[in-house]
């Protein structure tokens, strides 16, 4: 994964992603319970959307660019157990919502000295299955108030693998993160990769292609 100067190998991302989990497990987060997430578009973002999967959660992407009584309500429908953010965020996050600053020294400290083995459910405060929440994502609300859609981790396995064929996705392809996070199709974009052991690489701008082929961006098998 490439993300600007920073580069992830996929063995570097799970262990990142599985010190995080432990952490978030010690927060209240377990199968059923959702976190939600504010979080730059970094390689950060990732790391802390396995994290929550692996934990057993599901995540709640929040776009900060939402107005401010938008994110209230999507807080309030969704009663995360708390939120992962980067420290310009967290004054977003509704008082009483246990926050985890990514980026706070302190996190980065605590972190650190957690496991980086997987995450099994001997670890998890309840145990996952495929038909739990994976994330939820809220409607655009133009027809009325914004409606939280639960999609489970069966939901997602079965798009990635009844598409695959049709497409044809392998290890020498590229994935770009074209879209926000709080919109569904980002799914695609975030783990298809992971299916396929392809390459996967972050823009913060609007490319044209979204698949793409690159010199520059490639699978690392750390």
């Amino acid at each position: 994964m490439v993300g600007g100067d920073e580069t992830l190998t996929y063995r570097e991302l799970d262990e990142r992603a599985n010190r995080l989990a432990r952490l978030l497990i010690a927060e209240g987060v377990g199968a059923e319970s959702l976190v939600a997430v504010m979080v730059e578009r970094t390689p950060a973002l990732v790391v802390t959307l396995l994290a929550i999967l692996a934990a057993g959660g599901g995540y709640v992407p929040v776009d900060t660019s939402y107005p401010a009584e938008r994110v209230a309500a999507m807080f309030e429908d969704a009663h995360p157990v708390c939120a992962v953010v980067s420290a310009d965020f967290a004054p977003l996050v509704p008082a009483g919502i246990p926050r985890v600053m990514i980026d706070d020294p302190e996190t980065v400290r605590a972190v650190s000295d957690l496991s980086e083995l997987p995450v099994t459910d001997s670890d998890r405060l309840r145990p996952l299955w495929p038909d739990a929440v994976a994330y939820v994502i809220f409607t655009s609300g133009s027809t009325g108030r914004p409606k939280g859609v639960q999609v489970s981790h069966r939901c997602v396995v079965t798009l990635l693998a009844d598409t695959r064929e049709l497409f044809g996705f392998d290890a020498s392809d590229v994935w770009t993160l074209f879209h926000s996070y709080a919109f569904d199709f980002s799914v695609w974009e975030l783990w298809e990769h992971s299916s396929t052991v392809a390459g996967w690489c972050w823009s913060t701008t609007s490319p044209r292609g979204r698949r793409t082929r690159s010199s520059n961006c490639s699978a690392g098998n750390g």
